[in-house]
């Protein structure tokens, strides 16, 4: 045996008068009741006498089954030299990708503790980059959930394919923009995430609260006009929520002021309802049709009556709104 930190394991069977011995002398021990113990010993001259013990054949037994659990059980204590031991010594009989019962492999674990060290050893030795759990979560998503941009990083520089998605139909970019880690979200842009997905979340969620990311996307030459789950666009969400700056900005990049959603609602019926008279006024001065029609037969003065945003109503009327096609009697607020 060398001196230095060496990794040995004693079959249950064989725990007599060891067990004092290596409570005395182990600086890790892992147990195992099916298999029996794991344990690092620095060997030196005071306690090299265990190598007596281990020249004995009869006192070991073969154990490559078990070492594919002890390595996502060595993941998840973060025991590097463990690790590095029974990948070198058993690589060629052991599944590295092999998954624990909750669907997660050593690297997927490394990924989840943020051990860089050990992510590299992993994939040196051929770990799967892509290996996702049973939800489809893969290392490179844990990576980017739980903010460690040098193994994001890593893991993308060795293959990892960003634009993957989990079960719940989550990315990569996703999991890092719902996770607030935007250096992640600014560096998986830039290798090519699609980026699609993150623009409708932003417009479904209204989420123009980070405004330089939203407008970084847009400068890039994504589509302006994207569309959510039910059709509204960037601009449709920003009347919605009363963005007024990001109104101009979308109208600005050549956002379509007339654009309909699945229920032919416009940007200029949204701001309407809302009440919000100055979006109202900028989108007519940038070529918004007043007298589109929803499917229900909204219009924006219709809307903007209902809500008694009669100032609104004032100023559809003074810039054309059609009053002989509805059913209030508008003039009253001329």
């Amino acid at each position: 045996m060398k001196e230095g930190s060496q990794v040995f394991m004693i079959p249950e069977k064989q725990l007599n008068c060891y067990c004092s011995y290596i409570i005395d002398h182990s600086r890790d021990i892992i147990v195992l009741k099916e298999y029996g113990i794991i344990f690092l010993v620095d060997l030196n001259d005071d306690n090299n006498k265990i190598n007596d013990w281990f020249k004995k054949k009869d006192n070991i037994e073969p154990i490559q089954p078990f070492y594919e659990n002890i390595l996502i059980k060595a993941c998840q204590r973060n025991e590097f030299v463990l690790i590095n031991y029974i990948i070198q010594n058993m690589n060629e009989t052991i599944n590295i990708d092999k998954q624990d019962n909750c669907g997660k492999s050593a690297l997927f674990v490394a990924c989840e503790k943020g051990n860089f060290k050990v992510v590299q050893l992993l994939i040196e030795h051929g770990a799967n980059v892509n290996n996702g759990n049973k939800n489809g979560y893969t290392p490179l998503m844990e990576a980017s959930k739980n903010n460690y941009l040098n193994i994001v990083k890593y893991l993308v520089e060795k293959g990892a394919n960003p634009n993957l998605t989990n079960k719940l139909g989550q990315s990569a970019l996703l999991i890092a923009y719902n996770n607030n880690n935007f250096s992640i979200v600014r560096y998986l842009i830039d290798h090519g995430m699609d980026v699609r997905q993150l623009l409708i979340q932003m417009i479904q969620l209204s989420e123009f609260n980070n405004n330089e990311l939203f407008n970084s996307l847009i400068d890039k030459g994504f589509d302006i006009n994207i569309k959510n789950n039910y059709g509204s666009s960037p601009l449709m969400k920003a009347c919605e929520t009363g963005n007024y700056r990001e109104v101009q900005y979308l109208v600005e990049n050549n956002a379509d002021v007339n654009h309909q959603n699945d229920i032919k609602n416009t940007p200029l019926i949204y701001a309407s309802e809302r009440g919000n008279i100055d979006i109202v006024k900028y989108l007519v001065e940038h070529g918004a049709n007043i007298n589109i029609k929803s499917k229900c037969g909204d219009t924006a003065i219709s809307v903007a009556y209902d809500h008694h945003h009669y100032s609104i109503v004032k100023y559809l009327i003074e810039h054309g709104a059609n009053i002989n096609s509805d059913k209030y009697i508008y003039k009253l607020y001329l």
